[in-house]
């Protein structure tokens, strides 16, 4: 006799289950101004130098209820704002490329991965780089502030990263 709910019949009732629900699921629904959900740094720590000396990578988790997020390959306008804690410069702006949107209705939601390369250390929060031992400290300490716009111009939240440590000699 064959046993009525055996493996093969029990997995394909709850993938059948499974399929049919997910029809019914509706989209998130994320509000029209972009906002970072979540933000990290690979590592906490940076040595001074010249160009690529070293760097750190920003992980920036983000969500936009309208779905405008990101410039068309055409456009010049940056999207991504990372601001120096020591100084409250802008240290980088970046361009991330435009995400497709299914339909009108549908927020985006996604992950950025950016790479910044080192810094320099300052002096007393002076705008000059210390780029010799003398008058240097031996280490600058400081987070950075993070904000993202859409193509409407509305910008995110700001957030604030864990301090890194810029080790200056």
């Amino acid at each position: 006799m064959i046993p009525l709910f055996g493996p093969k019949i029990f997995f394909i009732v709850v993938l059948t289950t499974a399929i049919s629900f997910s029809g019914c699921l509706s989209p998130p629904e994320f509000d029209p101004t972009p906002e970072i959900t979540e933000i990290s740094l690979s590592k906490n720590t940076m040595v001074q130098g010249v160009t690529q000396t070293d760097s750190i990578i920003f992980k920036i988790s983000f969500t936009d209820g309208d779905g405008d997020f990101g410039s068309n390959v055409s456009g010049s306008n940056s999207n991504i704002f990372i601001t120096d804690g020591r100084n409250q410069n802008l240290v980088y702006d970046f361009k991330a490329p435009e995400i497709p949107t299914q339909s009108a209705e549908n927020g985006v939601r996604g992950t950025i991965y950016l790479t910044m390369y080192t810094l320099c250390c300052l002096a007393n929060q002076n705008q000059n780089c210390c780029l010799t031992p003398l008058g240097c400290p031996s280490e600058n300490t400081f987070p950075f502030e993070v904000f993202i716009r859409d193509r409407s111009g509305k910008n995110s939240n700001k957030v604030t990263t864990n301090n890194i440590v810029l080790l200056c000699n």
